[in-house]
C-alpha cells in the first residue's frame, strides 16, 4: 500500500474528524495517509523550512490562503494542469474569491485548491441591541450605523460595547479589509507593483475602522485574537469580530450563544481560509492528487468540515441546507460568494506583514492618546509605509 504524507493546520475538534475522513479515503483508494498536525502559530515557519530545504517528506499540505504566493515564488509548489483541475471540479465548483487565492491573474495557472473558507464575521448580542433600542436589521449596515450602534450600547450600560484584537496577529489585515474595500479603497495596484492603501478612499476606510477604538474599554486594549474572543464568549462584550469557529467555542455558555447574532462587517466581506497544495518534489503526484480531490469533494465538505465550525468553499454545499434554508446561514453564504480575497501578487506576504505591524502601531497610538486625530495618525503612518513599499515593489 502506498503511503503519502499530509500536513494540516488543526483547530479544536478537527483532528478526529479529518482522521475519520482519511480512513474512508484509505478504504476507497488503497492509499494510506500519514498526518502531520500543525498549529496556526507555527505552520508558516514550518512550511517555509519545508520549501527551502526540501527534506520534509510531505506530499500535500494545508496552507493559509495568503501564503500561496510566497511558496509559489520559492518554486516549491506543483502547478495543477487543466486535466487535473477538471478532475477536482473546475473553478466553477468553488467560491470565486477562494479559487483566486491560489491562481494567477486570469486563472490560467493554479498552485492551490480551496479547502476551507474563513471570513471575518461580526458577532453581536441581540439582548444588548434590544436594551439600546437598535434595529438588528440596520444596526451594522454602514460604518456610521456601526458607530452609532456601539454608542447606543454603551449608553445602555455596557462596559464593553466592542472588543477587537489590537495586537499584531495573523488576522490584523483581515479585520480591516471590509472597511477599506467598502470605502472604495484598494491595497495594491492591479499589477502589484505599487501600493494603493494610502490613497484617500483606502484611508477613509482605515480611519472609520480605527475610530471605533473609542468604544474599547482600557481593559480591552492590547488584546490578541484569543483574548478578544474570550471576552465575548465569557459574556463581557456586546460585539466583536472573529472567525466562524467562535460559536463552536466549548467554553461559551449556551445562554450567550442563543443571544448571539451574526452578520458581516459593513463593506465588502473578506474571504480567506486555507487551501491544499501538492509539493513540487512529491514523488507521489498521482496519489497526492487523489487525496486533494477527496478532501475538496462535496462529500467531505458536507459531512465533516461543518461539524467543527469551518465553512465550505464548494458552491454545491453552500447551495444546500443549512445554507439554503436558514436565514442566517443564507446571508453568510451570500456574503462568501460576493466577498473578496487578497490577490495572489508578488511580495504580498511582505506587504501584509508590514501593514499588520503598522496597524498595530496605529492602534497603540489611538488607544494611548484618546484625543488624537485618528485620520491624521492613519495618514501619516500609512503614507510613510507606502513610500517604503513602493520602492521595493517597483524594484527601485
Amino acid at each position: 500500500m502506498v503511503e503519502i504524507e499530509l500536513s494540516i493546520i488543526s483547530v479544536p475538534g478537527s483532528s478526529d474528524l479529518v482522521d475519520k475522513a482519511l480512513k474512508e479515503f484509505e478504504a476507497q483508494s488503497g492509499i494510506r495517509v500519514k498526518v502531520h498536525n500543525m498549529s496556526w502559530d507555527s505552520a508558516w515557519n514550518e512550511l517555509v523550512r519545508a520549501a527551502i530545504y526540501k527534506k520534509h517528506g510531505l506530499d500535500v499540505s494545508e496552507v493559509g490562503s495568503t501564503w500561496v504566493g510566497d511558496l509559489m515564488e520559492m518554486n516549491a509548489l506543483h502547478s495543477f494542469n487543466q486535466p487535473e483541475i477538471r478532475t477536482i471540479g473546475g473553478p466553477e465548483a468553488f467560491i470565486q474569491s477562494a479559487w483566486l487565492n491560489g491562481s494567477s491573474a486570469g486563472g490560467k495557472v493554479s498552485w492551490a485548491i480551496p479547502w476551507l473558507a474563513d471570513s471575518r464575521f461580526l458577532y453581536y448580542r441581540r439582548d444588548w441591541l434590544e436594551k439600546a433600542g437598535v434595529d438588528e436589521k440596520t444596526a451594522f449596515k454602514t460604518p456610521a450605523a456601526f458607530a452609532n450602534t456601539l454608542q447606543a450600547i454603551k449608553d445602555a450600560g455596557s462596559d464593553f460595547p466592542w472588543v477587537i484584537p489590537s495586537r499584531k496577529t495573523g488576522m490584523s489585515l483581515h479585520n480591516v479589509a471590509a472597511w477599506v474595500w467598502g470605502a472604495g479603497g484598494h491595497f495594491l495596484s492591479q499589477d502589484g507593483k505599487s501600493t494603493r492603501f494610502s490613497e484617500p478612499a483606502a484611508l477613509q476606510g482605515f480611519t472609520q475602522y480605527f475610530e471605533l477604538g473609542r468604544f474599547l474599554a482600557p481593559t480591552a486594549h492590547d488584546l490578541d485574537d484569543r483574548q478578544s474572543d474570550a471576552m465575548y464568549w465569557q459574556g463581557k462584550a456586546a460585539a466583536t469580530i472573529s472567525g466562524p469557529w467562535l460559536l463552536r467555542e466549548p467554553s461559551m455558555e449556551p445562554e450567550i450563544a442563543t443571544k448571539t447574532g451574526i452578520t458581516f462587517p459593513p463593506g465588502v466581506p473578506f474571504v480567506g481560509g486555507s487551501s491544499l497544495v501538492i509539493w513540487e518534489d512529491s514523488p507521489n503526484r498521482r496519489e497526492a492528487l487523489a487525496l486533494v480531490k477527496f478532501l475538496t469533494s462535496e462529500y467531505v465538505q458536507r459531512n465533516f468540515l461543518q461539524n467543527v465550525g469551518l465553512l465550505p468553499v464548494r458552491i454545491d454545499v453552500l447551495s444546500a441546507p443549512p445554507f439554503s434554508d436558514n436565514p442566517t446561514y443564507q446571508s453568510l453564504s451570500d456574503g462568501l460568494q460576493i466577498g473578496r480575497s487578497f490577490r495572489l501578487l508578488h511580495l504580498w506576504g511582505l506587504v501584509e506583514d508590514r501593514l499588520s505591524k503598522s496597524l498595530s502601531f496605529i492602534w497603540n497610538k489611538v488607544l494611548q492618546e484618546p484625543e488624537t486625530n485618528v485620520a491624521e495618525v492613519v495618514e501619516q503612518e500609512l503614507s510613510v509605509l507606502a513610500r517604503q513599499l513602493d520602492r521595493i515593489l517597483s524594484g527601485g
